[in-house]
């Protein structure tokens, strides 16, 4: 997925928690168009463009945050963290996620590349509309396993499911 098509799904997704008294959650589905792109502007992989063209350092998907700018680490380069454990895009686009304090300690692998992770990102992000919005009861498993299922494909294979199945509490 293009870095503006996500920005552009995922603001998308906000308006439907309108009925929510709860501006913080709404605020998590806006990436804002930076004045004045970063640096790293020029890069192949979209979630780096994503970075270098929207600061989404408001968004979170379940316990997925983007940094407010990519940072290099040992393994890579850090665009985010899920809860404390960061989210790495590594020299050859997979992108994982370590164990904070533990560089280069895989706790999960999250997508084959930075397009892909936007990929799955967007139907986890719908899935946690549904379910804020009880059209998914938060005890249906079935439904999380459903999604994780999805996600993982749409971020390259089976071999993400467990990644998913984490973020969207299907375990």
């Amino acid at each position: 997925m293009k870095a503006d098509e996500f920005a552009d799904r995922l603001a998308r997704l906000g308006p439907q928690l309108d009925k929510l008294d709860n501006k913080t959650l709404r605020q998590s589905f806006e990436c804002r168009r930076r004045l004045s792109p970063l640096a790293e502007a020029d890069h192949q992989d979209e979630l780096l463009v994503l970075l270098a063209k929207w600061d989404c350092s408001s968004v979170g998907v379940g316990m997925v945050a983007f940094l407010d700018s990519p940072k290099n680490s040992a393994s890579g380069i850090q665009v985010g963290v899920v809860e404390a454990d960061p989210l790495i895009l590594l020299s050859d686009g997979e992108v994982t996620v370590e164990e904070y304090g533990f560089p280069g300690h895989l706790l999960w692998k999250a997508a084959s590349n930075g397009d892909k992770l936007l990929d799955a990102l967007i139907i986890a992000a719908e899935f946690f509309v549904k379910r804020v919005l009880k059209k998914i009861r938060f005890e249906d498993l079935e439904a999380a396993k459903s999604a994780a299922h999805h996600c993982a494909l749409a971020a390259g294979g089976n071999e993400y499911g467990e990644f998913y199945l984490m973020l969207l509490g299907a375990e």
